[in-house]
C-alpha cells in the first residue's frame, strides 16, 4: 500500500498538528505550573529538602525561584541520584541481570 499510516511522518519533520499540539501542551503546562507555584514548595516537598533549603532565605525576587521551579530541580536531582545508585549498585554487584531481577540464574 500507498496509505497514508498515521506516525507516517515522523522522521520528516512535525506537521502543523504536531506543532499545534505542542503549543497546546505548553500552554497547559504553563497554566499546571502557575498554579503549582501559588502553594509553598514546603506543602511538596519535606523543609530539610536541598533544593527548598538552597532557596530558603532569598529574598531578591531575581534571584528566588517559583515553586514549580523548585519542585522540577528536586525531581531533576532524585533521578540523577536514583541513576548514580544504580550505576554504582550495578558495578558493585557485576551488573545486575535477571538474578539481580528477581527472575531465575
Amino acid at each position: 500500500g500507498g496509505k497514508n499510516r498515521r506516525g507516517s511522518r515522523r522522521h520528516g519533520g512535525s506537521s502543523a498538528a504536531e506543532d499545534e499540539r505542542f503549543a497546546e501542551t505548553r500552554r497547559r503546562s504553563e497554566a499546571i505550573n502557575s498554579y503549582v507555584d501559588l502553594i509553598p514548595a514546603r506543602y511538596y516537598l519535606a523543609s530539610d529538602d536541598p533544593a527548598v533549603l538552597a532557596n530558603k532565605g532569598s529574598w531578591d525576587p531575581a534571584k528566588t525561584k517559583t515553586t514549580s521551579q523548585i519542585v522540577a530541580d528536586a525531581a531533576a536531582a532524585a533521578v540523577q541520584s536514583a541513576a548514580e545508585n544504580a550505576t554504582e549498585g550495578a558495578a558493585a554487584g557485576g551488573g545486575g541481570g535477571a538474578a539481580a531481577a528477581g527472575g531465575a540464574p
